[in-house]
């Protein structure tokens, strides 16, 4: 087929409105005048006929120009060297087709084609970098248990060094680091004579350990017994001394 008869089939169906117009059928159409001693052979059926192109799409009525006005190349693509496609040769188009022939243009069977795999295949592709969020907080928003016991631990190394403990007791504090509030003093001594006092006693001139007793104070008739806070930690406690009454 000749490209005048192309343009002839091409137009035919266009007036039928079998064909829709296209932008890269209508460049095609206007190279003419450069091809117009080529023809666009088409290969034989089983039975002998020609095949023949549908011209009812417009991919079909363009792989038919490339056909005709394209170039053909020096080694033919995998479907032309294997016999197949409906036009005899292999021909590409520099502005049609997307570097696949003109068989595989055929029906919109071009990604199909070697050429264009090959070129796809050498384009070096140029991905656009992707940002990547800041990861903040991985672990997460901490607990109230967490927060709480962070508080704590606060506390208990301020208690620390206000009370000149060593670091490594601290952790008793962090018990419950709200000092107690020191209750009245309450001793015994069997069941016949009690005495209730301040939690410093006038008998000692101190509450801290190794404290030095006033034994002018203690009267004749009194006894020494140590007593301990409720609440306070065995570890930490002071020993308080309160006199008591001898029994009689």
């Amino acid at each position: 087929m000749s490209f005048a008869t192309a343009i002839i089939d091409i137009e035919a169906a266009q007036k039928r409105g079998d064909l829709k117009p296209s932008s890269h059928l209508a460049n095609l159409m206007a190279q003419g005048s450069s091809a117009a001693k080529r023809l666009a052979l088409f290969r034989l059926t089983a039975t002998g006929a020609p095949k023949t192109v549908n011209l009812n799409r417009a991919v079909n009525a363009e792989a038919l120009l490339m056909q005709i006005t394209g170039e053909a190349t020096v080694k033919s693509c995998g479907k032309c060297a294997g016999g197949g496609g409906i036009f005899e040769g292999c021909h590409t188009h520099p502005h049609a087709g997307k570097g696949a022939c003109a068989n595989c243009h055929m029906n919109s069977e071009g990604a199909n084609c070697t050429f264009r795999k090959e070129a796809a295949a050498t384009t070096p592709t140029t991905a656009a970098a992707t940002p990547v969020p800041a990861v903040t907080n991985v672990a997460g928003t901490p607990s109230k248990r967490n927060r709480g016991g962070k508080r704590n631990r606060s506390r208990a190394v301020k208690q620390t060094e206000l009370a000149g403990i060593a670091p490594q007791d601290s952790d008793v504090l962090m018990r419950d680091p709200t000092p107690p509030q020191e209750p009245a003093v309450t001793a015994a001594a069997d069941s016949q004579a009690s005495v209730t006092g301040p939690a410093v006693h006038p008998l000692y001139n101190s509450s801290a350990p190794g404290v030095t007793y006033n034994a002018a104070a203690l009267p004749g008739n009194a006894m020494q017994i140590p007593v301990f806070l409720d609440g306070e930690a065995p570890e930490f406690a002071v020993a308080r001394w309160c006199s008591l009454a001898a029994a009689e």
